[in-house]
């Protein structure tokens, strides 16, 4: 809807006459005749807030985001009370990709016309951008309570529902959404994405062929379809290894696709890089180099097309043209409470010699806490967003880095986009999500060399640099919480806990035999699990227990127990209470590892061929303490080790 005003306050009835007929050809959709119209009126009557208003809606409509802009504020600033003029300036900044600037503009028209449902949702969409979830529900469901059929408002509700783990929520305000616009592609791709992360891969599949149906163009629908092929954790062994090999063939198929599109096409296709990421490839056991590169290959291509400015190489800078520091970048969206923070970003920031080196960090997601003003108050520089990949790409190519740091691709959105470019001479990625990006932008992969196999660069496109040691400063963590007992967990006080908490997708078919194999050796054995944030997540590996215990003749409920998902300091208290930490062979702990040496609970590891099977193991050689390095799953220190004090 094109908002514009009806009159135009004048003497001379020419002028009147004349915006009546600017009026009528813009309503029209003929601009190229109504904005020479509107501009001669507004030479003659510069202070004409309506004609200002009009204008600038007219070059919005007009893709001339920048000039209406101009025009907006010129018209607000005359009348501040002129709701069109906001409502136009409020879709500049959102196009704009600017949500913190939009919002005050929404508050603005909505004093003024408080039920409009499409700016409601809009606001919340803006607030949303800003990490504000809560308050973003109450902009839907006031938007919903002024028109209960907004789709778009069911769809953006759901989105926040989602976010906050509302899951039930979310997908019913998904259903409603489509079943008010069936030929919606995006709501379907949200539902899929929804039910890809509940471990519903075949539902999540069925969502992404329907969005296909209705736009085959659609390069969400189709990297969520390429994705969704991956379990969430497997059921069992064989869907671990078909689902892996439907993920090959269908990212294959993905990559011939966009190469025999034209430029533009895959320029519009970029919008789903970083969106629909293939996270769990990374937890299905094996050596992903190869379709780490196809996937990293094609995202680059896409960025390349959408971006060309960013694609290129980039020149290298001169340390000695500034102060002789080298300067350093650190890209992530987890410059908070996370165990990214914890390890490596934390360290890095904090322990860089700054004699040295100058170190700047971008934080890619709005939001903050105690480890967001940590880093802020550290960094020679830091700038937060949201900021649109152009935004973030001119201000990070402005600081003139010698190296530019991604501790993770993988995870967050926009530091898989940006990686995708050159906005450095030298850029590197890290064990913060520990897989080979495949990115022909990535020059470095920063990992240990501890935990490295002897043929750890095979494993990766980048050239592996094995930092010494573990290759992180680790800061210890804060105190349990004291007076904790196994009764408040509801614990036998009696039982050997085997403290297993990694996120129950971690966990491979091939290593469920361990746990009744312990409880088999270990009178009173009792693993701890904690309940993944899907239920059908949960009610997978639950089932798998189950089976495997039944081999042995045992009862999986008997030994097993899921705990609720719990804060940081319930869950170091948890760790107190237990007398081993189990560690997963797929997928060794980093973070748990460490915090479970912390507050001296022994921890049992069983090293794979990959990095990411070997954390447990760097840190316990670095110190010296082998003796519960099993060498293989017949090793008995695996199953029954716990120290003789605990017993």
């Amino acid at each position: 809807m094109v908002y514009v005003l009806n009159t135009m306050t004048t003497d001379s009835q020419t002028d009147a006459t004349l915006f009546a007929i600017a009026l009528d050809h813009h309503r029209a959709g003929r601009l190229d005749q109504a904005e020479p119209l509107y501009r001669t009126l507004l030479a003659r009557h510069p202070g004409t807030a309506a004609g200002w208003a009009n204008l600038a809606t007219l070059l919005f409509d007009g893709g001339r985001a920048g000039e209406a802009e101009t025009a907006a504020w010129r018209a607000l600033a005359l009348n501040p009370e002129l709701a069109p003029a906001a409502h136009t300036l409020g879709r500049v900044l959102r196009f704009q990709d600017r949500p913190e600037e939009a919002e005050p503009i929404w508050r603005r028209y909505l004093a003024l016309v408080p039920d409009d449902a499409e700016v409601l949702t809009w606001l919340g969409d803006a607030v949303l951008r800003q990490g504000r979830g809560a308050e973003a529900i109450a902009c839907y469901l006031h938007a919903l309570k002024a028109a209960p059929d907004h789709a778009s408002a069911w769809t953006n509700l759901g989105a926040a529902l989602d976010e906050a783990g509302r899951l039930e929520e979310a997908e019913a305000a998904y259903r409603r959404a489509i079943a008010l616009t069936p030929d919606d592609p995006a709501t379907l791709c949200n539902l899929g994405a929804l039910h890809h992360r509940q471990g519903l891969r075949v539902e999540a599949a069925a969502a992404y062929r329907a969005a296909l149906a209705l736009m085959p163009e659609s390069a969400e629908a189709r990297f969520g379809l390429c994705v969704a092929q991956l379990p969430v954790p497997p059921r069992d062994e064989t869907e671990r290894v078909t689902a892996r090999a439907a993920y090959h063939h269908h990212l294959a198929a993905l990559d011939l696709h966009y190469q025999a599109e034209p430029v533009e096409v895959q320029a519009r296709a970029a919008s789903a890089v970083g969106v629909r990421q293939p996270f769990h490839l990374a937890y299905l056991g094996e050596d992903e180099r190869e379709a780490q590169t196809i996937h990293g290959r094609l995202c680059h291509r896409l960025m390349s097309a959408r971006h060309p400015r960013w694609a290129g190489p980039k020149a290298a800078t001169s340390a000695a043209a500034g102060d002789g520091r080298i300067r350093i970048g650190l890209v992530s969206g987890f410059f908070a409470w996370h165990s990214v923070w914890t390890i490596p970003l934390q360290g890095w920031l904090e322990r860089l010699d700054r004699s040295r080196f100058t170190v700047f960090a971008y934080h890619t997601r709005a939001g903050s806490d105690p480890a967001t003003a940590e880093a802020t108050a550290t960094a020679d520089g830091f700038i937060q967003g949201p900021l649109s990949t152009e935004d973030w790409a001119r201000r990070i190519t402005a600081d003139r880095l010698d190296v530019l740091i991604y501790p993770e691709i993988g995870m967050d959105p926009m530091s898989a986009r940006l990686a995708t470019l050159r906005l450095a001479p030298i850029q590197c990625t890290s064990l913060g999500h520990p897989l080979t990006s495949g990115l022909p932008t990535m020059d470095y992969y920063l990992s240990s060399d501890l935990m490295e196999p002897a043929n750890g660069p095979a494993h990766y496109t980048e050239r592996l640099i094995r930092l010494p040691n573990l290759g992180v400063w680790y800061t210890r963590p804060g105190a349990a919480r004291t007076g904790a007992t196994r009764a408040r967990f509801g614990l036998p006080a009696e039982a050997v806990l085997y403290w297993s908490c990694q996120s129950l997708y971690k966990y491979l078919p091939a290593f469920d035999l361990i746990f009744p194999r312990i409880a088999r050796e270990v009178d009173g054995a009792l693993f701890v699990f904690l309940e993944a944030p899907f239920p059908a997540m949960t009610a997978i590996f639950r089932r798998r227990l189950d089976a495997a215990f039944a081999r042995f003749g045992l009862n999986s409920h008997q030994h097993c127990r899921f705990l609720p998902r719990m804060g940081h300091s319930d869950f170091l208290a948890m760790a107190t209470l237990a007398d081993v930490f189990l560690d997963n062979p797929g997928w060794s702990g980093f973070n748990t590892t460490l915090e479970s040496i912390h507050l001296g609970l022994p921890v049992v590891t069983l090293p794979g061929n990959l990095m990411r099977a070997r954390h447990a193991y760097g840190v316990l050689t670095r110190l010296g303490l082998t003796e519960t390095i099993a060498v293989s799953l017949n090793d008995r220190s695996y199953c029954d080790f716990y120290w003789s004090e605990v017993r």
